[in-house]
């Protein structure tokens, strides 16, 4: 398949994998790669990152009502929430005793204003507002156990 840069495409991919090559395709018909790196499979891939929460059913209906995540499982003590069309899940792991803090985990938005007043109107506790940094915009937010997660803009 040419593109109208001339561009050509190849699907090179492993059962149940998807990898692309392009190859430039001069006016003469021969073709050459654009790039002789080649493209290594993935040998791992995320599936779910484990938040710790003192009661799952509550966290579930935070995670599903509040953000807007789906519920991907709801087995007693294995209940997982994901984003729509996301592949990694977050898993809502049960303890008596969670730590509050920094996750680590962040989020991704085309409009971080719009995402920020939508978390607010859902009841969302906004742990620190939407500040313009350096390297791009970012706020946080904090579920009901007190974790805290992250928001930034794709720009």
């Amino acid at each position: 398949m040419e593109s109208r840069s001339g561009a050509a495409r190849s699907t090179i991919a492993a059962p149940g994998e998807r990898r692309t090559a392009y190859y430039a395709v001069p006016r003469g018909g021969r073709r050459a790669f654009l790039s002789r790196v080649p493209i290594p499979p993935a040998m791992l891939t995320f599936e779910t990152v484990a938040v710790v929460v003192r009661d799952e059913k509550k966290a579930m209906k935070f995670w599903k009502d509040k953000i807007g995540l789906r519920v991907v499982t709801s087995w007693p003590h294995w209940v997982t929430v994901a984003p729509r069309g996301s592949n990694v899940r977050l898993h809502l792991c049960p303890d008596s005793r969670p730590e509050k803090g920094n996750t680590g985990f962040l989020f991704s938005t085309k409009d971080i204003v719009r995402e920020e007043k939508r978390l607010r109107s859902n009841g969302v506790k906004i742990t620190q507002p939407i500040k313009k940094e350096d390297w791009g915009t970012i706020f946080w937010f904090a579920d009901p156990d007190g974790n805290e997660f992250q928001v930034i803009q794709d720009e």
